[in-house]
């Protein structure tokens, strides 16, 4: 299985140990304080998020179950707030 992503017009493909990998993999979301401070945490697929401080991803499925995709915040506006 293969993680490509679209940053504007951009193609990424991410690695299945990514913060999106793991996800999917694992089919529950992951939340991190220390986004940069994770070995999970991609830069090179994120360059144009600029400074990634924390984040949150969440896979997405289909009504049978199936994953189509991941959901990603990152920078949540009140730090130590809730998800």
């Amino acid at each position: 299985m293969q993680l490509v992503g679209y940053d504007d017009e951009t193609r990424l493909s991410l690695p299945l140990t990514s913060v999106a990998g793991v996800a999917v993999e694992g089919g529950v979301a992951i939340i991190l304080h220390d986004a940069e401070g994770d070995s999970r945490y991609a830069p090179d697929a994120n360059t144009a998020l600029g400074a990634v401080q924390n984040m949150i991803c969440i896979p997405l499925h289909s009504s049978t179950n199936d994953c189509i995709g991941v959901m990603l915040a990152t920078n949540r506006l009140f730090p130590g707030g809730v998800w």
